[in-house]
């Protein structure tokens, strides 16, 4: 039997305030009490949610947004953990991509194949609201990482929902007056 793969996890969303940092404590709390080996990273410089309450208990610090610490997320994986996780702001697509590719949001094989040649997992969990944006940025991150050799993980924040289809139209679809949604940010008329 082979090698388990190291895991990179990324906590993303294609927008801000959609609970990143809330299911990054929850992940960082369970890794703790079942003793998993694991690194711990927030990403989010600017505000550092995850920094503030586990500030004497390890948790790496970076800005993503800044050109001389966007390698830190890379650089992370040389870590002797099992599970690496990244807790990462708002609209974080663009600056991966500016880590080994070209800046786009859309192109990051290098960033992918660097994972690929240390015998990296990568995990996009994407943490979902109940409005477009962050629906949307689902299809976004698969449509430029793929599905081959990244695992996508859909968590929906029901912080202000009851009604699990009613509250997220644009992830389950609903039917309007002028259109249906039949996949993220994809319209069709009726």
């Amino acid at each position: 039997m082979g090698d388990k793969a190291k895991r990179l996890v990324l906590v993303v969303s294609g927008k801000g305030g959609v609970g990143k940092t809330t299911f990054s404590r929850l992940m960082t709390d369970i890794y703790r009490e079942r003793n998993a080996k694991a690194a711990i990273f927030d990403a989010d410089g600017q505000i550092g949610g995850l920094v503030r309450v586990y500030h004497d208990a390890g948790v790496n610090f970076y800005d993503l947004r800044q050109d001389a610490e966007r390698v830190t997320l890379l650089n992370s994986i040389a870590s002797d953990a099992d599970v690496i996780l990244h807790d990462l702001p708002g609209g974080s697509r663009f600056e991966i991509s500016k880590i080994v590719d070209n800046g786009d949001g859309e192109q990051v094989e290098g960033f992918l194949a660097a994972l690929a040649e240390n015998g990296v997992r990568l995990t996009l969990v994407h943490v979902i609201d109940n409005e477009i944006e962050s629906a949307q940025s689902v299809g976004q991150y698969m449509s430029a990482f793929g599905t081959d050799s990244v695992d996508h993980v859909a968590v929906l924040n029901m912080r202000e929902s009851r009604d699990l289809k009613a509250d997220f139209p644009y992830w389950f679809g609903f039917d309007g007056l002028c259109c249906t949604i039949q996949s993220i940010g994809v319209t069709k008329p009726l």
